[in-house]
């Protein structure tokens, strides 16, 4: 096998598990109840698993003089209704979001098709990596980021459903069980170094009210760049009130692929449309959150080490583990060291 596993192997080995068992029923459904419920003219003459999105069941829906939908399976009725209340409220607040056509919340729908459907217009566009003019798409990713980011309220959590209590506390505390993770695999002591320098550097994070809406998984699949050149929102189920800057350090990731000038543009874009004084406070947290990143990515590939299938894919976890152990030691100024055992 080889060394180099996908960072979503096991997402999608997991996808394709429950989707198998689905797809018979979601043709079903959309040969039936849904050409009613759109008034399509006529069943579907193709439907395929969307080629991105390893972590949710999504299939593209074409039909005979229809436009192409998208329809999200999900088998749980909370994800179901929190993603059908984003694409509602997003839509009132003017947000760039696709048009919600379907939301089967019943149980008797998931009793008789094993599944609650949401069914969305299809975005005309290209993804921003697949744009032929890749500065443009990434100012088009900015200014809908920066509109989203714009949404502000004095409770964080879920869109409907606010969160009591301290946010920045949540958060330390989020850091605090992935240090625990990582610490599984350091030398003796390393996690008390870790956790106090998050905590440090936490006094200048923006962790506290007012809390901006955000998308919360920002990769280049989940933004469309539509013909007109603006950018459309897509995959809202994990979007909820609290911190901006994980968006942006996500975003220079995996938006802008860490491009010294792609970077530039997509910050100059952001922050023309945040209000003033926002720049000044992402650039003072960054290092914290660029760590809170590398943390997170190495406290997952601890878990996937774990779950690993064979030998040789949990060793290339490891090579993977040990190089975002050694940025979080870069970015941290630490002596962390992974454990021989």
């Amino acid at each position: 096998m080889s060394q180099e596993i996908p960072d979503g192997l096991q997402a999608k080995r997991d996808q394709e598990a429950r989707r198998a068992p689905l797809e018979r029923a979601v043709e079903r459904y959309a040969q039936r109840r849904l050409v009613r419920r759109l008034g399509a003219p006529g069943p579907p003459k193709s439907l395929r698993p969307a080629a991105r999105g390893v972590r949710s069941l999504v299939f593209l829906v074409d039909f005979e003089g229809f436009p192409r939908v998208v329809l999200r399976a999900n088998d749980r009725w909370l994800r179901a209704a929190r993603l059908a209340h984003n694409f509602r409220s997003f839509a009132r607040l003017g947000l760039p979001v696709p048009e919600l056509l379907v939301a089967e919340l019943s149980p008797l729908a998931r009793l008789r098709w094993g599944f609650y459907a949401l069914v969305e217009r299809f975005q005309v566009g290209r993804h921003p990596d697949e744009a032929p003019d890749r500065e443009a798409a990434t100012r088009a990713v900015a200014r809908a980021l920066a509109s989203l980011h714009n949404v502000q309220r004095r409770r964080w959590g879920w869109p409907g459903l606010p969160r009591l209590g301290s946010y920045r506390e949540h958060f330390l505390e989020r850091v605090a069980e992935r240090v625990g993770h990582v610490a599984k695999t350091l030398a003796p002591g390393q996690d008390a170094l870790l956790n106090a320098w998050f905590r440090e550097r936490a006094a200048a994070a923006p962790l506290d009210p007012p809390f901006a809406l955000t998308h919360s998984r920002v990769n280049c699949g989940n933004f469309v760049v539509r013909p007109d050149g603006e950018a459309t929102l897509v995959d809202l189920i994990e979007a909820r009130y609290g911190t901006f800057c994980p968006d942006l350090v996500s975003a220079l990731d995996r938006i802008c692929e860490r491009d010294e000038g792609l970077m530039a543009a997509f910050l100059d874009e952001y922050f023309a449309q945040r209000p003033a004084g926002a720049r000044g406070t992402f650039e003072a947290a960054l290092p914290f959150f660029e760590a809170s990143r590398t943390l997170g990515r190495a406290a997952s590939y601890v878990r996937r080490v774990r779950r690993a299938q064979d030998a040789a894919e949990a060793d290339a976890f490891r090579t993977r583990l040990a190089r975002q152990v050694a940025r979080l030691a870069e970015q941290t100024g630490l002596s962390l060291t992974l454990s021989k055992a």
